[in-house]
């Protein structure tokens, strides 16, 4: 993984005492599936590969100088997005369970159960957030573009952020994958 529980934690408002497993599961589906549309397959990959050399303690991990784009990457922009992504892949599986007898409320003696409603705000508002990094993302990947030779693994089109009015960007509805089938052309 590219950000530890621990990780998220420190950087949400999740307490220190949130289900681990829960917790592993959110980020795995906001690595594997959600920023993997961002930046693609095969610079997931890479980064992958680089934290896990630094776990191992390799000279060719994430920390080594040759990889400080892939290190500002992870740090400034990837490991934000994660976080705030996390909180919002989670929100109703911590709320909801999907047991034998069907979909149930999860309550605790001492809590209160919030509205439906509630609980999609604060996912929006988690997304919300969590789509500010996604478009610095792609405005990084944009002006690191040749110093990142994993996003030229397919076509090589320019389908990241389209620039509007000023200097202003948005994220495009974007399917990067660059090395995937999923490409823009």
């Amino acid at each position: 993984m590219l950000i530890s529980p621990s990780e998220v934690k420190a950087a949400s408002y999740l307490g220190d005492n949130f289900d681990e497993q829960m917790l592993g599961q959110g980020i795995r589906e906001a690595q594997e599936v959600h920023l993997q549309g961002i930046i693609g397959t095969a610079l997931l990959e890479k980064l992958k590969d680089l934290v896990e050399n630094e776990l191992d303690e390799r000279e060719d991990g994430i920390n080594a100088s040759g990889n400080s784009v892939y290190k500002t990457l992870l740090d400034d922009y990837i490991s934000p997005y994660l976080a705030e992504k996390v909180q919002s892949v989670i929100v109703l599986p911590m709320t909801l369970k999907t047991r034998n007898m069907g979909l149930i409320k999860n309550a605790d003696e001492n809590a209160y159960q919030q509205a439906t409603e509630d609980i999609y705000r604060v996912q929006r508002r988690f997304n919300t957030k969590a789509d500010r990094y996604a478009t610095q993302i792609s405005m990084y990947l944009c002006k690191h573009r040749a110093e990142l030779p994993e996003l030229d693994t397919a076509c090589g089109c320019d389908y990241f952020v389209k620039p509007i009015v000023g200097k202003t960007f948005i994220n495009v509805p974007i399917n990067l994958a660059l090395g995937d089938s999923g490409c823009c052309c």
